[in-house]
This record gives structure tokens, sequence and C-alpha cells, in this order.
């Protein structure tokens, strides 16, 4: 079928060809021809070049190009890529993986420095360790790229300067992980990271006090825990960490009357049940797909399996009052599966925000995400948010949706506030990091990078005072508001 559909383009005669087969096989048909050619994601640095049913990816910056390993088959990339009019650009979700999708431009050739040559990694015949080189690339990925350095106001050009001072050919891996991690450190992004499997190392940094955090300095303080810390003290913290957490959850099940009625999906990660005052009750502790799914799924089948879910919850949730939804120990996911949930919180299409990458000094064309409702089990009344500083990622994104929704209260605290998708990248000596490349924006062109998502009505959330007191004062204040609202 594809070389005939060569032939007929290449002598005029793809009219005929329209006249003799269905229209939906000749668009995908003409959409895999046309898609053969090579694209390039300004504000993300990422190119694919496509021919012969193989695909390439490069990530590059003005001086420097290397291959950009992401696993997704040339097949996958075509379906999952919407092609404009005028053929000149698409829009691709990476297999639905990142919804809105990357827009990507039709170019002539690869960028300049890919042109130069593709610098060769870990693995490649006659790679050698360059820590210069390495440091180089890295340091200008996050120059053209990063868009957050005003938050901290940091000088990325000063930082530069400091930290290659102590990089020479005699650096060693070891040497040049710290480098990076002090490089980064400032910016006090938790989707900034540093992964070396070779060396078992990882790195990264809050803005806020997570759960994990506000536990820790208690356990330091309660049980007068001393440095150099010992891997016992690291197995005790464990345990009373769990402990922690275990008590917010009985203190959560202790406004039900039977927990019994309480209902799981199949991954425990989707709890939901029906308040005594007739207020449902919704606890989310990811945003991932997979994990709300099934792992081996592809994401096609764990958004069918996650929309079931829905389905039977806000079935349950027909006649209530209003509707609790609890992503307090939620550290996100995938954007879509927030707007899964807020389609049945919605009649009618809603914009929900809207978002756009760093440019050089400007930004690409800003894209408005819109939800549409769901088609059965929907729900218009009340709703309250519940959020913390461990509230992180699409979580956020999904608190941002809701905030678009009339009836609607976010109480608790202002979320962690990073919003932006990571922009997963590598070095060629094998090392994994990411940075944050995007703007969120609110219906009324909010940016609450780094400040988080903010509720409508504070209270704090893991204290131990509450946790003494076997009290959840978010908790409480939410069936208060939607008792108030009937």
């Amino acid at each position: 079928m594809r070389r005939i559909l060569w032939v007929l383009i290449n002598t005029g005669l793809l009219s005929f060809l329209i006249v003799g087969c269905s229209n939906s096989n000749v668009k995908e048909a003409v959409k895999e021809l046309t898609i053969n050619d090579i694209w390039h994601a300004p504000g993300y640095g990422i190119t694919a070049s496509l021919s012969n049913e193989k695909i390439v990816l490069y990530q590059s910056t003005s001086e420097y190009c290397q291959s950009w390993d992401l696993e997704i088959s040339y097949q996958d990339f075509v379906n999952s890529s919407e092609m404009s009019d005028d053929l000149q650009s698409i829009v691709v979700t990476f297999d639905n993986a990142k919804q809105p999708g990357m827009v990507m431009q039709r170019q002539k050739s690869l960028p300049a420095s890919c042109s130069n040559g593709v610098i060769a990694k870990r693995g490649d015949s006659g790679y050698q360790f360059n820590p210069q080189l390495d440091f180089d690339i890295f340091w200008q990925t996050f120059n053209e790229h990063y868009a957050f350095f005003h938050i901290e106001d940091v000088d990325w050009a000063a930082l530069y300067s400091e930290a290659d001072q102590v990089i020479d050919e005699s650096t060693t891996e070891e040497e040049l992980f710290s480098v990076l991690a002090a490089l980064i450190e400032p910016l006090l992004d938790f989707h900034v990271s540093l992964e070396n499997e070779n060396l078992d190392e990882d790195f990264s940094v809050n803005r806020k006090p997570d759960l994990s955090d506000i536990a820790l300095d208690e356990f330091i303080e309660l049980f007068a825990i001393t440095e150099p810390y010992t891997q016992d003290d690291a197995d005790a913290f464990a345990d009373y960490y769990q402990q922690q957490l275990d008590t917010v959850s009985e203190i959560i099940l202790g406004y039900f009357n039977n927990v019994n009625d309480l209902k799981l999906n199949e991954s425990e990660n989707m709890v939901w049940g029906v308040l005594p005052d007739n207020i449902g009750y919704l606890s989310m502790e990811t945003m991932e797909a997979e994990e709300l799914g099934l792992e081996s799924n592809s994401v096609q089948q764990n958004t069918l399996l996650i929309q079931a879910d829905l389905n039977k919850v806000f079935s349950d949730f027909a006649n209530v009052n209003g509707i609790i939804i609890d992503v307090r120990t939620n550290g996100g996911g995938d954007d879509f599966v927030g707007r899964m949930v807020v389609s049945h919180l919605i009649e009618s299409d809603l914009h929900v925000y809207s978002k756009q990458a760093r440019l050089g000094a400007g930004r690409t064309e800003l894209q408005r995400v819109i939800t549409k409702p769901a088609s059965s089990n929907r729900f218009t009344g009340p709703v309250a948010m519940l959020t913390s500083t461990s509230t992180s990622s699409a979580a956020e994104t999904f608190a941002m949706a809701i905030k678009a929704r009339n009836n609607t209260r976010l109480i608790g605290e202002d979320s962690a506030g990073g919003l932006s998708d990571i922009l997963p990248l590598s070095l060629p000596h094998g090392l994994n990091y990411s940075l944050s490349n995007e703007f969120y924006l609110s219906v009324n062109g909010d940016e609450w990078e780094g400040a988080g998502i903010p509720v409508d009505q504070q209270q704090p959330f893991f204290t131990l005072e509450q946790r003494q007191n076997q009290q959840d004062l978010g908790l409480s204040a939410a069936i208060e508001w939607i008792s108030s609202n009937q």
C-alpha cells in the first residue's frame, strides 16, 4: 500500500486513490508519508528525524548534539502526532504520555550542532569520558532551556565560573556528580534531578518540606538523633515515618461510620466512600497512570481502566451533597489523569489551564487546555479539594484544573510549587538529568511555579499535634464548608 501511495503521489494521481479507498485509511497513509521529515521542538531542544519507518531522536543546544534515548517506535510516534493543515508542524503526545503534546516544526535539516556531528556516548565506539565536555553540555542546556532561574534569583553564569574552576581532565565521575549537584541545588526545584546508575547516586532538592522532611525533623528531635547518622538510624526512621502515615490514615478512617463501606481500585491507590453527612470522599495517592492501572499495560489500556474506576466512583457519588478530593499525599504523575477526574465534575467544556515553554528570552505559543465533560456520571455540586506541601507536579495541575471550576474550594496548604513537566535528558557518560522548561498558567493568567497552587482556606496538615490529638483539621473544614453550601 505504501509503495502504491508513493507512486501515485509522484504522478499526481492521489485524488484517484481517495476515490477508490476508505478515507480514514488514506488519511493515515498520507500522514505517514508527510511525516517523514525532520521535526524540531523549539523550547525543548528535541529533534526527530523520520524516514523509511525509522525514527532517530536528538537532544541539542546551540553547540552540542547528542542522541535522545526515548523509547518510542516510528509507528507510535506517527500515531501520536497531529499535523497542522499546512503540514509545517505537528503536535506529538509521545504515545499519549505527554498531554498537551509537544509542538514540533518541520525543518529542512538537523540543527547546526547536530549537522556538525553527534557526540559519542558511553557504549559507542571510541567513547572517552570527558568531564569538561559533559559539564559544559549540562550548563548550556540549562542556560538555554531552564525556565525558572528568577524564582530563586540564581546567577547561572556566576555558578558556571565557580564550578568550572574545579573541573579538569582528571575529574572523576563521582566528583563531576558532586559539582553538578552543587550547581543545581540553589534552584530548589524538585523537578531538577540527577541520577547516575553506575554510581547508584541520585540528587534533587525540595523548595518546601514534604511529609518525609517533616517526619524526619520530628524523629531527630524526639529521639535526640545526632550525626553521623547510622544505618540503624535510617531503619528506625523508616519505621517511624510509616507509623505516622498509618496514623493519618486511621484518623481519616475514623470519619466514616463503617470502614467496610470504603472501596478501592485494583492498585489500591484510589480510595472512595460516603461520609456520614452524605459527602463523597475520594483519595488519590498518585496521578501515575501505570500506578493507578497496571504497570504492564500501555497508556491507552490504563486510561480505560482509570476511566472505568472513575465511572464507579461517580456512580457511587450520584446522590451525595458534595465531594471531597484528597491529594495531600499525591506526588504527581500524568496530567491527563487529573483532567479525567475533572471531566466528571463539569457539564460543558472547561478551560482548565494553559501552558507554554521557554524559548530563549521569550516563550513558545500558548496552548489552551480544554477539558470536555464525561459522557455519564457527572456531578456539579460543591467540591472541596485538600492539598498540602506534598501535593506535587501533576497533582498540582489537577488542583489548578479543579480551581477553574465553579462551586469549588481548595483547603489545606499551598501545594509544592513544581508544575512544569520534566524534560528528561542525559550526558555522554550516562548520567540522566531533568529540568523544568514549561510554564503553566491558570485561566486568569496566574503562574504558580515555586509558590504552589494557593488554597482558599489555610489548614495545616501532618502536624504532630493533630496526629497526637487524632485530628484532621483540613478534612473537618471541608466537611463544614460542604455542609454550609447545601
